[in-house]
């Protein structure tokens, strides 16, 4: 609930500060929106996007085995095969349009793979990955303020889809379903992927200097979240 009211704010604030839109059909004719986009959202809005991912490494904390840095390079990896750039570049169709090729279906290949490598890295790095995946697709056109919160929004709603029936209890409760894990860090990536594109599509280049140790260990993690949260 507490990643749900963090969000509803940073909606809010997003409503009240930031531009409208330009018309879709005027997008299509730009490699990327960034290029654009000079609007920068105030401190309010810079707080509440690290906020944001800090409560999503605080809730991967709370599973016991998932860690948000994990979360999100796994999720990275799984998109990258569901999406190839050779097939889907400037097209905005779901992945299963691609299971022929790719082997991904809605029941099958939808599990991350444990073994990717991680790197000691900060979130610029993160975030520099996350761009590029949406640029070599050319779908960084379409990667409006609006329609990232919108998106961001709507991964929300799948986290909270597994946890309504779970009461407040942590999740770590359940660590024997790797499947459900799976799932819980697919979705918690999902959101962070969308945060940490806006941050950067809304030229927050400091991010990080809202978030106390998002990649940390997960005591510090606790620790840290506990003294932010009060």
């Amino acid at each position: 609930l507490q990643l749900t009211v963090l969000v509803g704010k940073l909606s809010s604030s997003m409503l009240i500060h930031c531009p409208p839109d330009p018309p879709r059909a005027s997008l299509k004719d730009l490699d990327d929106v960034d290029s654009v986009n000079e609007w920068k959202p105030p401190e309010e809005c810079q707080i509440l996007m690290g906020e944001v991912v800090f409560q999503l490494a605080l809730i991967a904390a709370s599973c016991g085995e998932l860690s948000l840095h994990r979360c999100l390079r796994q999720k990275m990896e799984l998109n990258a095969r569901k999406y190839p750039v050779e097939l889907c570049k400037g097209k905005s169709g779901k992945y299963t349009k691609y299971s022929t090729q790719t082997g991904i279906t809605k029941t099958d290949g939808q599990s991350t793979q444990p073994d990717v490598e991680l790197k000691d890295e900060s979130i610029k790095y993160v975030i520099e990955d996350i761009t590029k995946f949406a640029t070599e697709r050319h779908w960084a056109r379409y990667h409006t303020p609006r329609n990232l919160l919108l998106a961001l929004v709507g991964e929300l709603g799948e986290l909270a889809e597994i946890y309504q029936w779970f009461g407040d209890g942590p999740m770590e409760n359940n660590n024997d379903d790797a499947n459900l894990l799976d799932k819980v860090g697919q979705e918690l990536a999902d959101v962070g992927i969308y945060l940490l594109r806006l941050s950067h599509v809304c030229k927050v280049t400091n991010v990080d200097e809202y978030i106390i140790n998002a990649f940390g260990t997960e005591e510090e993690k606790r620790t840290n979240g506990e003294k932010r949260l009060k």
